[in-house]
């Protein structure tokens, strides 16, 4: 099969010419705070006055796809205050590192020149119309996605579901990741949110979901009123994926995926997910087709 490949990287603003085309470059006078390259999370000192290249006028591309400017405010931090002509890291008054990047130097958010702030929704919400606007130019098969450990995993998961929502493509991605520890490789691959890779992150949520269904299928498996093999059967497939996820979510902080269907395209998903999946059906089966006829019988 014919793959097309793109390298898609923005920790610097030559990188991010690669979709925006810049040819507008101003410095601007910003509030920073100098960071230990040793302990990104550890500030050296006050905030200070600092001189940088944060304005971005795109003037070349003439708004062709896309109106969007950047500003201070669209970066964390920068690596040379032009003031005081000091080379080092910055961040920006009010700002901070993303926090599901790589943990090496406490925090690989940053890596050089202008470092994009994945935080800010103007940011997110332009990369994603870009990428829609990039695979429709270029009809690729897929992307080559660079220095993936200093950008946030939850970004590309959402991105990257998005774009295969635009496309009927399967967008085969390629990451790069450079480490030499394996934990952080196998903790990069593993799904630290929900089943297939939805709501990311947002574990309380789950914790409170699924203490309320398991109580809910308790409940009804245990009431005499609803007494069918097929219906507790489909209970117990669903109280089951749930228990283990749940085990899962509090003892490792994430649910481990494990299964890929390579002959449909569809997300990666575990024995837990089959189970509710399947145990629904079978709910849903004794609700439309059998509960009625149970009723008019009795």
């Amino acid at each position: 099969r014919n793959l097309s490949c793109f390298i898609y990287h923005l920790p610097d603003p030559e990188d991010y010419n690669i979709y925006t085309h810049s040819d507008a470059l101003r410095f601007m006078k910003e509030l920073g705070f100098v960071v230990n390259p040793n302990n990104r999370n550890e500030v050296l000192g006050d905030y200070r006055t600092i001189s940088a290249w944060t304005k971005f006028n795109f003037s070349g591309r003439n708004n062709t796809y896309s109106d969007f400017n950047l500003d201070w405010s669209h970066f964390n931090g920068i690596d040379y205050d032009d003031k005081q002509k000091e080379h080092g890291i910055f961040r920006f008054y009010g700002k901070h590192w993303s926090d599901d990047v790589d943990k090496e130097l406490g925090n690989y958010d940053y890596l050089m020149g202008c470092d994009v702030d994945f935080n800010n929704l103007d940011v997110v919400n332009d990369l994603f119309c870009w990428g829609k606007w990039f695979l429709k130019q270029t009809n690729v098969d897929g992307f080559r996605l660079d220095a993936i450990k200093h950008i946030r995993s939850s970004f590309y998961k959402r991105w990257l579901h998005d774009l295969k929502d635009e496309t009927d493509k399967d967008l085969f991605t390629v990451g790069e990741y450079f480490s030499c520890n394996v934990d952080a490789l196998i903790n990069y691959l593993q799904n630290n949110g929900a089943a297939w890779n939805i709501l990311t992150g947002q574990m309380w949520l789950f914790y409170i979901i699924s203490i309320i269904a398991i109580s809910v299928c308790l409940y009804f498996l245990f009431n005499k009123k609803y007494k069918n093999t097929l219906f507790d059967v489909g209970l117990a497939l669903i109280l089951g994926g749930i228990v283990g996820n749940f085990i899962d979510r509090l003892h490792l902080k994430y649910v481990v995926d494990m299964l890929q269907l390579d002959f449909v395209h569809f997300n990666i998903f575990n024995i837990a997910d089959s189970a509710i999946t399947v145990g629904v059906i079978l709910v849903f089966i004794y609700l439309i087709f059998i509960e009625g006829k149970e009723e008019q019988h009795d």
